[in-house]
């Protein structure tokens, strides 16, 4: 296998159906594998299982907060970037917890995809 031919694997943490598809389209036309999880608790089985190198991580879920993937992904020591995608504003406790964890990368919504495809390049 080349370096050409290599999938990168991304793990979409967000409970809007539409959300997660328009990203994942987005992210398998450059070169991504998908996998999407509408909550915590598939998010957390599907990391175990998929070992993902990247997760967009929506930070206000049906079941617990992304901040609590987050801090599972550090205390594991799990080797994946994550970037925090979320509609909270700056002064939120849920971001203000989620940061707490040091997520490579924080986007707010609507989210510029523009930016999104250049930190996925880094």
């Amino acid at each position: 296998m080349t370096l050409a031919d290599t999938k990168y694997r991304t793990l979409i943490v967000e409970d809007d159906p539409d959300s997660c598809e328009a990203l994942a389209r987005l992210l398998r036309r450059v070169g991504h594998d998908v996998e999407c999880a509408t909550s915590a608790g598939e998010a957390l089985v599907k990391l175990e299982e998929w070992a993902p190198d990247c997760v967009l991580l929506d930070l206000m879920l049906p079941d617990a907060s992304g901040g609590l993937v987050l801090r599972k992904i550090r205390n594991t020591q799990l080797n994946c970037r994550v970037a925090v995608v979320t509609a909270a504003h700056e002064q939120s406790l849920i971001l203000k917890h989620a940061t707490a964890f040091n997520p490579d990368a924080v986007f707010n919504k609507p989210l510029d995809y523009t930016k999104l495809k250049d930190w996925l390049a880094d």
